[in-house]
């Protein structure tokens, strides 16, 4: 166990963020289904999603090498080859399992997919169950006390396979991302259209549209009252170009650095993130607004590759904030909305609990134990849709142990959040952080947060 609070009362200084997973999980993908050649992804997000995906994309034929300080990944495609049985480990990846499958669903032979437990309660094998028949392929499941397994059996390439495809966007987009990028492999002029008209994680399909674009690829978007959204690919059969990629900066863990700036008072905690690349993410903007009208600044020096954020007031009026496109931070919202000495309400939040943990539920319990004045919002049907916050007095009381469920969006907010209370906050099964951004500790420590390695709380 570790503790943190705050060693001095103005918490500033220069530190520095991760690369961004969804650009690196993009990059890799289309690296391995390139025609021929090979591409170079330089300054990779690296955590262990990223580990599991390359040894997945070796199971499909690709084959890749690392340089010895991990700056550049280089990519040699032979992706989709024939292969009797493979054996790909996701572990609690979502994105891995959905993209990997669909290669799977298209590729020949045989691919058990071995997860955690935890996503036996995520209806992401569902989900991807109907697509897979969609493709004319075969998914079964089944789980045991210690871990979950997949199994698809793909037809392969075929010529008469359907350019159409139906996918469930209610929770999550990554079905839809998973056919555009193997599009390759499906149909030249692929259609992918959302089985209802809620569609969530719209930043990043337009994320997964502008890489494939990058590459010459001719992605369409269009929606009608009678058919609802529909996405486009017009590729070219055999894969993608060979490409050199540069990811951008993560902006998931900018949203951690912004909770530990709302953990104190107006221009007392100053936090500059150098090195920062903007993700272009439509998300980013959303999480920059948001904060905005939380009393929060984050202004980015192009010149001098810096994003300063830092909190300026507070909200002079209740604030509402959706968060439906903004799936990654709404924990780190939850922490900053707690600080913001206003009343705060987070909506459209329900299928970020589809996630590792029942993410909306468990932040709120977890910054209610720290002495924040939060609670969930319910609709109708009785489901936790948001949350709601009101000031409190003074500063949260802290004094507790968290343990984060194996789900780093919950333990690194709550490691933010820690920096403003009045006592120290343990912290217990640090899997997540190894699994994310393993340097964050350190990180809070160059802002002048005091970290308790001794085992115990203070």
């Amino acid at each position: 166990m570790i503790s943190i609070h705050n060693g001095r009362r103005d918490l500033c200084g220069i530190v520095t963020a991760p690369a961004s997973k969804p650009h690196t999980q993009r990059a890799l993908v289309t690296s391995a289904l390139a025609r021929s050649g090979t591409s170079i992804v330089t300054n990779a997000a690296w955590s262990r999603e990223t580990t599991l995906l390359l040894a997945g994309l070796h199971q499909f034929g690709a084959t890749t090498t690392i340089d010895g300080e991990r700056t550049s990944i280089t990519v040699h495609p032979h992706a989709a080859s024939v292969c009797h049985v493979r054996e790909v480990d996701v572990a609690g990846s979502a994105f891995n399992l959905r993209t990997l499958g669909v290669l799977a669903a298209v590729s020949g032979g045989t691919t058990h997919f071995q997860a955690t437990r935890g996503m036996m309660n995520r209806p992401v094998a569902k989900h991807l169950g109907v697509l897979a028949h969609q493709l004319g392929s075969v998914l079964s499941s089944y789980g045991t006390d210690s871990d979950y397994v997949v199994t698809i059996k793909g037809r392969g390439r075929r010529r008469d396979q359907r350019a159409t495809h139906v996918v469930d966007t209610t929770d999550s987009s990554q079905l839809v991302t998973a056919l555009m990028l193997s599009a390759p492999l499906i149909s030249e002029e692929l259609r992918v259209r959302a089985a209802s008209r809620r569609v969530v994680g719209h930043p990043y399909i337009a994320l997964t549209r502008e890489m494939l674009g990058a590459l010459g690829v001719d992605t369409g978007l269009r929606h009608s009252a009678q058919d609802g959204w529909e996405w486009s690919a017009a590729t070219e059969q055999g894969g993608y170009p060979a490409s050199t990629y540069r990811i951008a900066t993560d902006f998931t863990s900018i949203t951690y650095f912004a909770v530990v700036v709302a953990a104190g008072d107006a221009l007392q905690h100053e936090v500059a993130v150098k090195n920062f690349t903007p993700s272009g993410l439509e998300s980013e903007n959303l999480f920059f607004r948001a904060i905005a009208a939380l009393g929060i600044e984050a202004v980015h020096d192009p010149d001098e590759s810096t994003l300063r954020i830092r909190r300026i007031g507070y909200p002079s009026a209740p604030v509402v904030i959706d968060g439906s496109d903004v799936p990654t931070a709404v924990t780190s919202l939850a922490a900053i909305a707690a600080y913001s000495r206003g009343a705060v309400t987070v909506v459209n939040c329900e299928h970020v609990n589809n996630h590792k943990t029942r993410r909306v539920e468990l932040i709120v319990q977890t910054l209610a134990r720290m002495g924040f004045d939060i609670r969930e919002v319910r609709d109708h049907r009785n489901i936790v849709t948001g949350f709601h916050t009101e000031p409190i007095d003074g500063t949260p009381r802290g004094g507790i142990a968290i343990d984060d469920g194996g789900d780093h969006r919950i333990l690194l907010p709550a490691m933010a959040a820690a920096v403003g209370a009045s006592n120290p906050v343990g912290f217990s099964n640090l899997h997540s952080l190894v699994d994310s951004f393993p340097e964050f500790i350190e990180q809070l420590e160059a802002l002048g947060a005091e970290v308790d390695r001794t085992g115990t709380q203070s």
